[in-house]
């Protein structure tokens, strides 16, 4: 029985097919009907660069931190900012902490001391 609430038609109820009518052949793999997605073949090597192409990011970080290092001391006042990883490739972090016992003989004053 069809019911409001229900979507399923009886099938009692479904007229017989026309056999005048040509059955519909089914949907060929990859047609709108079945389509899935496929992925695309994965070259096995990857492909030559293209000269006049964009380099690849490595080499554009390389040529901005070269750009960027030469440009400091060329004008008085000029602040060149690095981010951390081309300040670190750059070699402009310099580890110069004090060891414990450095800093407690800077902060000894021998004129306090009883």
């Amino acid at each position: 029985m069809n019911t409001p609430e229900s979507p399923v038609p009886d099938l009692a109820t479904l007229p017989e097919p026309d056999p005048s009518m040509e059955p519909v052949p089914p949907a060929a793999p990859g047609t709108a009907a079945t389509a899935k997605p496929v992925p695309a073949p994965v070259p096995e090597t990857q492909p030559e660069a293209d000269p006049d192409g964009p380099p690849d990011p490595e080499t554009a970080r390389q040529a901005v931190l070269k750009a960027k290092l030469a440009q400091v001391g060329t004008l008085p006042g000029l602040q060149v900012e690095f981010d951390p990883e081309e300040a670190d490739q750059a070699g402009l972090f310099r580890e110069d902490a004090l060891s414990l016992e450095d800093a407690e003989d800077a902060s000894f004053d021998p004129e306090i001391a009883p």
